[in-house]
């Protein structure tokens, strides 16, 4: 149960590559637009998508009413695959563009991205 305030995070799969498999991500609804897709500091950093910086970020996004998606690359959490890194990195950003952007119903979406994530989000 979701009370006054609170705000309800969903789970979410994000199918990566051909091979059938799959990131973590974690959703929050909105009505407006655009949805944030928040990219987390690179694997090499020791970044997921629980980083007190990307929770507080989606937090606050997501009371102000955009929906919101964060996400483990492959091989970090419970996200399946190998750890990758340049364009491995993006491949996984691009898929979780796609889950938000489907989520939404939008052709348009923001980023945030933190630490070394920011070379992924220029490449996306």
């Amino acid at each position: 149960m979701v009370q006054k305030g609170q705000f309800l995070e969903r789970s979410t799969l994000i199918p990566v590559g051909s091979d059938g498999t799959v990131m973590e991500g974690t959703v929050h609804r909105g009505q407006k637009s655009p949805p944030l897709l928040i990219l987390p500091p690179r694997p090499e950093e020791g970044g997921g998508m629980d980083h007190v910086l990307a929770a507080e970020v989606a937090f606050a996004v997501a009371r102000a009413g955009f929906p919101t998606l964060r996400f483990n690359h492959r091989g970090v959490g419970a996200s399946q695959g190998v750890r990758g890194t340049g364009g491995a990195l993006v491949e996984d950003a691009e898929a979780a563009m796609r889950v938000a952007l489907e989520n939404a119903g939008t052709t348009a979406l923001a980023v945030a991205s933190l630490h070394g994530g920011a070379r992924v989000a220029l490449a996306l």
